[in-house]
């Protein structure tokens, strides 16, 4: 009598890290591109050169923990609680949100941190770095909206509106798709990083889904609901449900994934905390911040940035250059709230009775931009007057 062959990969319990191939009477891993399988036969380690930098909220400031052991340092220290963390390999930059906006802040230079986002904000609660559209993706809690913005801050437009309470956002580079969760809707969703064919990928049996990573090389999502502190997992499309049986926290906040390991942050114990992503064993304190609570965290390698194709280098639009699951170029071209889209798709223009405060400071004249988002700022008018003590300016709109 012949037994029917069980799938190991459709399991509960994942088996492997990576790639999963069921084979009669067994299974077989593999793994992506940039990684190795090691002896065990399950575990994917990459074969890229690099340090894992460990980015964090602690506090008022933002830390960082190279996972080797070896290096921990203040990135910045301040006077209000920090939220949401992102990191720019390109400019090697660090991001982080407070109640006042987002700010930015170099690693190769001593600088201070510069405003990035200070006008139309709630409560930025998360953010994620686009650093291929050149882009950060901002959670707003109190506005109930996802809003995107260029790195500079000067061009904002919401793509995702009327979601209840948003808490965690991630991004995937290669699928070009913004994944996100809300509290108050009980919901893990996703949609092109530009807003459109958005989706509701998991409902069923969460109640209060607070962190949420993406494991790329694997093709899954990961998330800690923090009603019932339970870690789970599952394709990047929802379906194929794992869960991580021996995965403990107290309060999850916010998580990612690296190689074989998950880390997250947990309120209660003031931790960072790691376990093996497939079962949740070997768990174990990564740091211990007394008194500090822990809010954001991700994670850095290079071989996160490896190979991933830019649709946006050609730098064909003029203000704001969204990837796309849904275009043929892989990419939208959008405008700041003050602006619409151009005939041609790429450009934008004001909208209609739109009005330019005017400031003189003596020999130069300046059109003033106000943001409904981002930041306010100046641009020269006609710069190649030359003007000599300008005391007063009055407007002719006939002419």
């Amino acid at each position: 009598e012949l037994i029917p062959d069980v799938d190991e990969c459709l399991d509960r319990v994942g088996v492997c890290d990576q790639e999963c191939i069921n084979i009669p009477g067994a299974y077989n891993c593999s793994c992506s591109a940039n990684y190795d399988l090691q002896e065990d036969g399950s575990t994917c380690r990459t074969v890229v050169n690099g340090r894992t930098m460990l980015l964090f909220s602690a506090g008022h400031g933002v830390r960082i923990y190279y996972l080797d052991g070896f290096e921990y340092l203040s990135v910045f220290s301040g006077y209000q609680q920090t939220y949401g963390v992102g990191y720019d390999p390109v400019d090697e930059m660090v991001y982080w949100s407070t109640k006042d906006g987002v700010y930015k802040k170099s690693l190769k230079v001593e600088s201070i941190p510069t405003p990035v986002v200070t006008q139309g904000l709630g409560l930025a609660e998360n953010l994620a770095i686009d650093w291929i559209g050149r882009n950060v993706y901002i959670i707003d809690s109190e506005k109930n909206h996802i809003l995107v913005c260029t790195l500079d801050g000067k061009s904002c437009k919401p793509i995702v509106d009327n979601i209840a309470h948003p808490r965690a956002i991630q991004l995937d580079f290669e699928g070009r798709r913004l994944y996100w969760t809300c509290v108050n809707e009980s919901i893990i969703a996703s949609s092109s990083m530009d807003g459109s064919d958005r989706k509701i990928l998991v409902q069923e049996g969460i109640v209060w889904p607070n962190a949420l990573a993406l494991d790329i090389p694997a093709k899954r999502i990961y998330w800690f609901d923090a009603s019932h502190d339970q870690a789970e997992h599952a394709r990047l499309d929802g379906s194929d449900r794992k869960v991580l049986p021996q995965a403990v926290a107290d309060h999850p906040y916010s998580m990612a994934v690296w190689e074989d390991k998950i880390y997250w942050s947990d309120w209660t114990q003031d931790e960072i905390q790691s376990a093996l992503k497939l079962t949740g064993k070997n768990q174990e304190p990564i740091l211990k911040e007394s008194l500090q609570q822990l809010f954001g965290l991700t994670i850095y390698h290079p071989a996160l940035s490896q190979n991933i194709h830019n649709p946006c280098s050609s730098n064909l639009c003029s203000h704001i250059c969204l990837l796309s699951s849904e275009t043929f170029f892989g990419y939208t071209c959008a405008c700041p709230t003050h602006m619409e889209l151009a005939t041609n798709r790429h450009g934008c223009k004001d909208l209609p009775k739109r009005d330019y405060p005017f400031i003189g400071d003596g020999t130069r004249m300046y059109r003033v931009e106000l943001a409904l988002f981002g930041h306010t700022s100046l641009s020269p008018w006609h710069p190649d007057l030359n003007l000599q003590r300008i005391s007063d300016m009055e407007y002719d709109p006939k002419n």
